[in-house]
């Protein structure tokens, strides 16, 4: 058994199928964290939208591209 201690905005604690604490919200609470790394980066959303579960207004990070909102800066251009 392994432990993490990581800071309590990355941390979505899952353990019921729907409701608080399920999937949906672990989503949730991952878009917006992400949506915060494109923010502290220059980027900008459309009417100030926030991140939720909604398919029209999820915001996800690939780890390929950032493991934890790191080398983002530049990536979005201004108006």
């Amino acid at each position: 058994v392994a432990g993490l201690e990581v800071s309590r905005d990355e941390f979505a604690l899952v353990k019921n199928e729907s409701g608080p604490d399920s999937p949906q919200t672990a989503l949730q609470i991952m878009g917006k964290l992400h949506q915060s790394w494109i923010i502290a980066a220059g980027g900008e959303f459309q009417d100030v939208r926030i991140s939720t579960e909604r398919e029209d207004t999820k915001c996800e990070i690939s780890p390929l591209v950032s493991y934890a909102g790191e080398d983002l800066e530049g990536q979005f251009p201004s108006k």
